[in-house]
């Protein structure tokens, strides 16, 4: 899925997320993510935090969506290391939702961008 432009009204650097820097991030984030990389759960959020923490005061004054859509492509990721665990394949497939709901990764400690956006003081 091909992202657009996305920015606020403002025109500095720091405030626009777009596609090469969504998949600067997306990278980082898929090499602490491997299925194979054998680290439990734990391990993998403290190294993700660091990571989502240092992108998101980047680009905190972003459009609300990037933080939305980013936090369910990690989700899904997670999702599927945690099915290999299980000796299942491939990504998520919709049961695994409810197996491992969104609670599940922020009671391992999983930061949220989508909430860290929205506790963000909006000034004009």
């Amino acid at each position: 899925m091909m992202w657009r432009w996305e920015s606020t009204t403002q025109s500095t650097k720091d405030t626009k997320t777009g596609f090469e820097e969504v998949q600067g991030c997306k990278d980082a984030l898929r090499h602490k993510t491997r299925r194979s990389n054998g680290h439990s759960l734990a391990m993998i959020v403290v190294a993700v935090n660091v990571s989502l923490m240092g992108w998101f005061a980047y680009f905190k004054h972003g459009h609300p969506w990037t933080f939305v859509r980013l936090d369910r492509w990690l989700r899904r990721r997670l999702r599927s290391i945690l099915r290999k665990g299980l000796h299942k394949r491939g990504i998520s497939r919709g049961h695994d939702h409810y197996r491992w709901p969104n609670q599940y990764f922020w009671d391992h400690g999983l930061i949220s961008l989508e909430v860290a956006h929205r506790a963000l003081p909006q000034s004009s």
